[in-house]
């Protein structure tokens, strides 16, 4: 184009110095026809390169088209999820067909999860959201300070109870599915307690060993409730008897001990 209008310019000057010249009569009627044969051809040329130049504009267009259209096609094979977590299940496999509305995986978003636990009807009227609780985890052997997320008050009627949710912190290592137990303060009361380490358990029963001068003496005991490292014993033992802690193995009745302050 640029060519092109250069050349319509020179023509154009030429033809009118040719006019001046042709009006003075010092040029033949001829060489100023010949002039202006010359600004048309150039004029023809230039409008011929503008035409192309349109044409291809054109196509500049349709090819930004056809890359945007490419573009969002090729976005489609991109899922991103709306929070980071883990991959969990796989629902689809390559090569099908992936639908609007059809899962294609199940994520498990981290540092979200909860504990639901089934609580007596009893309860209900005792816990609320927001109230405190502690929960033990199995599978990380460990006590989390927790609080109630949700109550769901429908209750079951089978089981005469309803589901409280629970959030939980985030914590190293915790997936879902593991087992946990909530523990829900109501209050407090005076209790008979031992150390965990202390109770031998054997099928069904429960013993311990308390020191009796220098032996040591088994007793039967009944179990109660677990808080953090201590066991409620409800029978079997009274009040300031001496309780051998990790008692060794092989530890008979009336086996001799010595006491150390």
């Amino acid at each position: 184009m640029e060519a092109a209008k250069a050349q319509l310019d020179l023509a154009e000057s030429s033809h009118r110095r040719m006019k001046s010249l042709f009006d003075d009569k010092s040029i033949t009627a001829q060489e100023f026809d010949e002039a202006q044969a010359r600004v048309k051809t150039a004029r023809a040329t230039y409008e011929m390169a503008r035409a192309k130049r349109r044409q291809l504009d054109s196509k500049v267009r349709q090819a930004d088209e056809a890359v945007a259209q490419t573009k969002l096609q090729a976005s489609f094979a991109n899922v991103t999820a709306p929070f980071a977590g883990t991959v969990t299940e796989r629902k689809a496999e390559p090569g099908m067909l992936a639908s609007p509305g059809t899962p294609i995986a199940v994520i498990e978003q981290g540092g979200a999860y909860r504990l639901e636990a089934s609580v007596d009807e009893t309860r209900l009227a005792k816990i609320r959201p927001g109230m405190a609780v502690r929960v033990r985890l199995d599978a990380l052997d460990e006590e989390l300070a927790a609080h109630v997320g949700e109550v769901v008050p429908a209750l079951d009627p089978d089981s005469h109870s309803f589901i409280v949710k629970v959030d939980l912190p985030g914590v190293a290592g915790l997936r879902s599915g593991v087992f946990g137990r909530a523990l829900f303060e109501f209050g407090e009361r005076e209790t008979l307690a031992v150390p965990a380490s202390a109770l031998l358990h054997e099928g069904q029963i429960d013993r311990l060993f308390v020191a009796e001068g220098n032996a040591a003496r088994g007793r039967m005991v009944k179990a109660g409730a677990r808080s953090g490292d201590m066991v409620e014993i409800l029978s079997g033992l009274s009040a300031g008897e001496l309780v051998i802690d990790h008692p060794p193995q092989g530890l008979a009745d009336g086996a001799r001990i010595e006491v150390r302050p």
